[in-house]
């Protein structure tokens, strides 16, 4: 009996650990791989590897879109911003607006800027609460 019990456990602990290498490894596939200089389209769960991988962008999230909805009018413009973390460091980027910081961030040697938020307030896709994405482009220094 003892013997049954213990070859279970020791089968449980297999099956444990052969999940979790498995899982690491999909999770590992699940990188987009971008080139220097090629905009590219991100949203929050994804991670995406710049150029021979010396960057890695994840973690993304628009914290603040106070942007003029579409086919209104709107005294100010209002902003995007979004956060994100490149390798491993919190990043802030904005869009239009001189308040927030800057739609450019240095990191490692390379230029992150933030070309678009999407989808824009007022559109369709908008409201029928579609996950927001940003749109980035990478260059070296």
């Amino acid at each position: 009996m003892k013997k049954l019990l213990l070859i279970s456990l020791l089968m449980v602990g297999i099956t444990g650990v052969l999940v979790a290498s498995s899982l690491a490894a999909s999770q590992a596939q699940e990188q987009d791989q971008v080139a220097v200089g090629e905009p590219f389209e991100i949203q929050g769960g994804e991670v995406v590897s710049v150029g021979e991988g010396d960057l890695l962008i994840s973690d993304v999230a628009v914290v603040q879109d106070s942007r003029c909805p579409m086919n209104a009018r709107c005294i100010v413009a209002g902003q995007a911003v979004v956060r994100l973390r490149v390798n491993g460091k919190l990043v802030k980027l904005g869009l239009w607006s001189d308040t927030v910081p800057s739609s450019l961030a240095l990191a490692d040697g390379y230029t992150i800027e933030l070309l678009e938020v999407n989808p824009f307030p007022g559109s369709p896709e908008y409201a029928a609460g579609i996950p927001h994405t940003a749109v980035l482009m990478v260059s070296e220094n």
